[in-house]
């Protein structure tokens, strides 16, 4: 376990830390730094998604501030450590599956090699990081029959997004069918008890915090009827599928497409081994893995956005190819010569994809300015702002992450339906919601990470307003003719087009951190 462990630490760093923080990262962070501050998630900002994410990254925030580190670093440290506890526990997925080490190391080193994936393990926080671990955890758990444990698990990967509901609600249902009769009555009471004791937890804090109303329209109003996304046939979905997996996976989508048709196919070759319903119950491979995996399939089908949203099915990937190498080496055991080659080609194996993926990765590497661009802009925002001034952020929550300000309004991610649904829900709609900008009265206006007709009205009647539009860096910011009157005054430069960093007060780059 340690050599994959190791594996993983060498091949998720090859991204650094300081990478370029997204728009849908930078509503985690910016998320976890308010709860830090004793803002709870959903509060600070509407999130479609649960709150795991949020809520792991405050903690994060939190412990820097305590000892006076930086926020952001920290969130992404312990997003990374997910990352790697998701690769040991791949590994020890396969090994109780198959009882091989070997093929555990080779379905880590798999997982591993997987690129999106790897970009995101320690340049994130992605949101679905804690919950793929979860997720493997909660099969592992449930391999090894400990049904309440795994339903802990699998409630927790629910917590952190939604469509891993499969992965609470199946350790109850086998809890039942797998325990013998006198005993199912106690084995679904303490299942169903730990599926159901971390959303409780959720439930009473949200309560407690005076924000329940904005964690069930967040979670559960929103996503249900507000979602918007174009319409699409359902050849188009699987041809995106494939589209996404080719241009964000690279090489490592081979291996993603190789995993699955092998988990398939072990799959298949179980159920025809098995000579009873009870006999493919008691089977791990299609109990566990084979139900996540069809559940998680079929949803990727239903609603699939982008690479993160393959995620869910990178696991089993890994598991396909890792147990495809166990099965050959089990048939090699009745020939030792045959059994230590098939080992030594496994070992081999691994050893010349961890090399390759690292080739690719360090090629694949982001050259871009990212996080110190970023920093950059940041600072020529906080330099333009006097004392007391308000930044008002419309569709980037990553400004407000870098720049460590609370917007005025929570909805600063305004894509997939979210501006819709905010015009929907205030008073007076569009003109309402400009009224809220116009009283909330900001000196600077970021927008960005918006791509709808809503935003272009927008921009168009706060500019009406006398609001000016230029860039700082990549940020398109919309301010007061006193602050552009001082920034020209000032030094800096705030051109019409975006540029790769912000320039300082004397045109000059500014510094990568503190201003």
């Amino acid at each position: 376990m340690a050599a994959v462990a190791g594996i993983a630490v060498l091949l998720f760093t090859r991204f650094g830390i300081n990478g370029l923080l997204s728009r849908d990262e930078g509503i985690y962070a910016y998320a976890a730094q308010q709860f830090a501050h004793g803002v709870p998630p959903y509060k600070s900002i509407f999130d479609p998604k649960a709150p795991v994410a949020s809520l792991l990254g405050g903690v994060a925030a939190a412990l820097a501030r305590l000892v006076g580190r930086n926020e952001l670093y920290a969130i992404r440290v312990v997003f990374f450590l997910c990352s790697v506890l998701t690769v040991m526990a791949i590994y020890m997925l396969v090994v109780r599956l198959w009882r091989s080490r070997v093929a555990g190391v080779f379905a880590g080193v798999v997982f591993a090699s997987f690129l999106g994936f790897a970009e995101d393990a320690l340049s994130g926080p992605d949101a679905k990081t804690p919950g793929i671990l979860c997720v493997v955890l909660s099969m592992w758990l449930m391999a090894r029959r400990n049904w309440a444990w795994a339903a802990l698990f699998g409630s927790v990967a629910f917590l952190t997004w939604q469509p891993l509901l499969i992965y609470p609600a199946l350790p109850v249902v086998l809890a039942v069918l797998l325990t013998e009769r006198g005993r199912r009555g106690i084995a679904f009471v303490r299942t169903a008890v730990a599926a159901v004791a971390p959303v409780a937890a959720t439930v009473i804090y949200f309560a407690a915090t005076g924000a329940l109303h904005q964690l069930f329209e967040s979670t559960l109003a929103y996503p249900l009827t507000g979602v918007h996304q174009k319409p699409v046939s359902f050849g188009h979905r699987f041809s995106r599928i494939a589209g996404v997996v080719t241009d964000a996976y690279k090489f490592s989508g081979v291996l993603l497409w190789l995993g699955l048709i092998a988990l398939v196919v072990l799959c298949v070759l179980h159920i025809r081994r098995r000579t009873s319903r009870a006999d493919l119950l008691r089977d791990p491979l299609l109990a566990v893995v084979g139900v996540t995996f069809l559940f998680e399939a079929l949803y990727a089908i239903y609603d699939f956005q982008g690479y993160p949203d393959v995620y869910p099915l990178l696991p089993y990937g890994a598991i396909g190819l890792g147990g495809a190498a166990a099965v050959l080496i089990a048939r090699t055991q009745d020939r030792p010569d045959h059994a230590r080659s098939a080992v030594a080609a496994t070992v081999a194996l691994s050893v010349v994809l961890t090399g390759v993926s690292l080739g690719l990765f360090i090629h694949q590497r982001n050259l871009d300015p990212g996080l110190r661009a970023q920093q950059a802009d940041a600072c020529a925002v906080t330099r333009l702002l006097k004392p007391g001034g308000r930044l008002y952020v419309m569709g980037n929550p990553a400004v407000l992450a870098v720049t460590h300000r609370r917007n005025p309004d929570r909805y600063a991610y305004l894509e997939a339906g979210v501006d819709q649904w905010k015009i929907n829900h205030t008073e007076q709609g569009f003109a309402g919601w400009v009224g809220q900008v116009e009283r909330a009265d900001p000196a600077i206006i970021a927008i960005g990470g918006w791509y709808t007709g809503i935003k272009d009205a927008m921009g168009i009647t706060l500019q009406a307003y006398g609001y000016i539009g230029r860039y700082a860096g990549q940020w398109w910011l919309l301010m007061k003719p006193e602050v552009l009157a001082r920034a020209h005054d000032a030094g800096v430069r705030l051109p019409t087009k975006p540029t790769d960093y912000a320039t300082g007060l004397r045109g000059r780059e500014l510094p990568a951190s503190g201003c």
